[in-house]
């Protein structure tokens, strides 16, 4: 799983006489004229003009000392706002991050940054105190910069960070969540970086209603190859599912074109060999044909495809005569289920549904079961206003499972 990565805008010093924290540019433009100016003593404005002549110089210990002089000579927020500008700047040459604290805290402590600075300062002061582990100030400093720019990512993104290192991953999530949201309400999408690190946070927290609605959100977004099967890996993992349930995820993999290399289409092949094998014989040669499988070096799928070739005729064949029994007084929920599941696995997709009806109608059997394959069927044939009601009615562990479907179904198989 990929991880969430940040970027903050730099905090650049425009020096001249005075220092002052850069704005980003499209603001820059709009505060141009309202920029402000600074009314500094004599003693402070003369040590601040050596600290900005010594950085440029490369001289940190000059510039060191003059702005250790202005903070001991400052009588006003001017001045003590202009001598931590002039440490900031340093800060950037020496790499020093206790000068660079100090500094944010100095800019933070007065009135002179402007909304748009102070954010900058709130988000970059916060990603420092979430480096040292200090996340209580950090949740304090993120969520004022939240307050002051509601939609400011980074932000958004470093306080659910934070709230995840603090130990409150479900908090951090919500956030995610939250955004996401809002994102969609105003017809736009998050960078997938948010997606991939949302879902990565509710896998490793082993928080699978989390996971489930974002990994849907992330399908709904970025329904690529590799989002697909992800998504589907993560649910199976952290949902206690049967085989049934895993025969029909993989179908879902396979429909929504997300199948990847040589064990996802071994696994959907001991899965169905058995009882469907035109099924079986289908997710070989497509494996086959993708360059996943090669049935000469792969002696048990070799000898699998083999087996199936052979079963097929007879198979397909005795399928109408069982549809009659199974529609028979005598024929019962079990034997219509396995002849709508082997309509099925050939792509017949009319007559499963038509057998699942007909297993719907049966005593002892599991209705959630067959309203998923019934779905499933419904939805292959072209009848999407079937598949949606045949869907509706499943509950329990499934329902995670046909909302996937149901967004297969909404918007097509993966994009790449």
């Amino acid at each position: 799983m990929k991880t969430l990565s940040t970027s903050l805008l730099a905090l650049a010093l425009a020096c001249g006489g005075a220092a002052i924290v850069a704005v980003p540019a499209a603001a820059a433009k709009k505060e141009e004229a309202k920029a402000p100016s600074y009314n500094l003593s004599k003693p402070v404005r003369e040590a601040i003009v050596a600290a900005q002549a010594a950085i440029q110089a490369n001289d940190a210990a000059t510039a060191q000392a003059k702005i250790a002089e202005a903070k001991a000579a400052a009588k006003t927020d001017d001045d003590r706002f202009v001598a931590a500008s002039t440490l900031l700047d340093l800060s950037r040459v020496t790499k020093d991050e206790k000068q660079e604290q100090e500094a944010l805290d100095g800019l933070l402590a007065g009135n002179r940054l402007a909304p748009a600075q102070r954010t900058q300062v709130l988000v970059l002061s916060g990603q420092r105190a979430l480096q040292a582990n200090q996340t209580a100030r950090a949740e304090q400093l993120l969520a004022e910069a939240i307050q002051l720019a509601p939609n400011n990512q980074d932000a958004v993104a470093l306080l659910a960070e934070t709230k995840v290192k603090a130990g409150k991953p479900a908090e951090g999530l919500a956030i995610f969540q939250q955004s996401i949201a809002a994102a969609k309400q105003s017809g736009t999408k998050l960078p997938k970086n948010w997606y991939d690190r949302a879902v990565n946070i509710a896998y490793s927290a082993k928080l699978p209603q989390q996971a489930e609605a974002l990994t849907q959100e992330w399908l709904i977004a970025y329904p690529t190859k590799d989002t697909w099967r992800d998504s589907l890996v993560i649910w199976r993992d952290l949902n206690k599912i049967d085989a049934d349930t895993q025969l029909d995820l993989m179908r879902l993999q396979r429909a929504a074109g997300a199948m990847k290399g040589a064990g996802d289409f071994g696994e959907y092949v001991d899965a169905t060999y058995n009882k469907n094998p035109g099924e079986a014989k289908a997710v070989l040669d497509e494996g086959v044909r993708a360059g996943a499988i090669n049935l000469t070096a792969n002696k048990s799928l070799g000898e699998i495809n083999t087996l199936v070739g052979q079963r097929m005729g007879a198979d397909k064949a005795s399928l109408g005569k069982s549809a009659a029994d199974a529609k028979g007084a005598k024929g019962t929920a079990r034997l219509a289920q396995n002849v709508a599941d082997g309509y099925l696995g050939y792509g017949q997709w009319q007559e499963a549904a038509d057998m699942y009806r007909v297993a719907l109608t049966k005593p002892g059997i599991d209705a959630n079961l067959i309203n998923t394959r019934l779905g499933m069927a419904l939805f292959r044939a072209g009848d999407k206003a079937g598949a949606t009601e045949a869907w509706s009615k499943v509950t329990g562990p499934r329902a995670g499972l046909v909302k996937y479907w149901t967004i297969l179904m909404n918007q097509g198989p993966a994009t790449a």
